[in-house]
Order: C-alpha cells, then sequence, then structure tokens
C-alpha cells in the first residue's frame, strides 16, 4: 500500500517543486537607468524587483526634497527602513502567538526617520516598451504604524505577474513626524507651517 502510495505522490510532489522553482538572478540585466542614478534589482523568475528606491529626503518638520542624484549603481535589493512608530505592535512577548504576531515575524527593517521615504516595485518587464498599469499601494496603519512590507502578503511580485502591472507600494512619514499641523502656532515660517501637508 505505502508503494503505490509513493508512486502515486512522489510524481506529483516533483511536477509541484518544477512549477515552484524560479530562479533569482542579478546583474547588468537588472539595472535601471533613473534620473537620480542607476539602479540595481534582482529578476525573479519572470518578474523584475527593486526594493528600497529612495524617492525623497526631508529634514524633520520640512516638506520632502527631491533626492540627490547619485554615481554609480546603486543597489536596490532589500526593503529600506521603515518610519519610526510605535514599537509595541512588533513581534514581542504579548503579541507573539497574535495572527498580527505572526505577520511581523518577517518585519526586519530598521526605523530611520531620515531614510525612510523609499519604494519597491515589481514589474514584468524592464526592456519591452511595453506601457503597462502601474498599481500604488500605501500601507494602513492609522497614520501612526506599518510600513510597505509589515505583512508578507504586501510583496508586490504575485500581482505583478497575474495581472501583467507595475506593482509600487512605498513607506512614508507616520505619526507626528507626517501629519503634524502647526499653522495654529501662527508666526511660522510657510515651508514649517505647511509640512503637515506635504508628510507623505
Amino acid at each position: 500500500m505505502m508503494k503505490k502510495l509513493l508512486c502515486f505522490l512522489c510524481p506529483m510532489l516533483l511536477a509541484a517543486c518544477d512549477l515552484q522553482a524560479q530562479s533569482i538572478t542579478a546583474g547588468k540585466h537588472s539595472r535601471v537607468e533613473t534620473v537620480y542614478g542607476t539602479v540595481e534589482g534582482y529578476q525573479d523568475g519572470n518578474i523584475f524587483t527593486f526594493k528600497g528606491i529612495q524617492y525623497a529626503k526631508a529634514e524633520r518638520f520640512m516638506p520632502p526634497q527631491d533626492p540627490d542624484k547619485f554615481q554609480g549603481v546603486r543597489q536596490c535589493k532589500v526593503y529600506g527602513p521603515q518610519a519610526p512608530q510605535n514599537e509595541n505592535l512588533r513581534w514581542n512577548s504579548r503579541n507573539s502567538q497574535t495572527d498580527y504576531g505572526f505577520g511581523n515575524q518577517f518585519v526586519v527593517e530598521p526605523m530611520d526617520e531620515k531614510e525612510c521615504l523609499v519604494l519597491n516595485v515589481w514589474t514584468p518587464s524592464i526592456t519591452d516598451g511595453r506601457r503597462r498599469p502601474v498599481f500604488v499601494w500605501i500601507h494602513g496603519g492609522g497614520y501612526s504604524g506599518g510600513s510597505g512590507h509589515d505583512l508578507p502578503c504586501y510583496e508586490g511580485r504575485a500581482l505583478a505577474e497575474a495581472g501583467d502591472i507595475v506593482v509600487v507600494n512605498l513607506n512614508h512619514r507616520l505619526n507626528i513626524l507626517g501629519y503634524t499641523d502647526l499653522t495654529a502656532l501662527g508666526g511660522m515660517s510657510p515651508r514649517i507651517a505647511l509640512f503637515g501637508k506635504f508628510g507623505k
């Protein structure tokens, strides 16, 4: 009976493994020229992935500015820092056995106020010249927590492949650093008084 079961299951398991196997490569074929410089991601099967691309820079309580241009090739293969936030929702002894704790066990990005303005991109191609729909997703979290890779399901590879679309998600400033409005204080410079409107 066991032999029959193995003879039946082995081909199915091998076929499933073959379907799931995806090569991951990186190099010149996974580089893209941006207006700020060249970024290198990686190719995961049929999908090109770029993680942690800086889209802006900002000083505390100031509107975001364009990022600095750079020379050479910038590696964009891992998720960038997330905005500073309360760590009570991260994996710890109190929430480790909850659904949220299960998802957050995979979140390893550091928190960094100045470096958190980053985005991630998944696309079926970077060379075929096709104009694809772009799906931009901004994480939840009540404007005070979360990141573009807060949970494993936020990863955009499967959606990009299934829909033949470009998927983008991002990190942005949160809480007091992103949404405070100082206009009621009066006498503030316009740049500071309006920073809350540019917090994303």
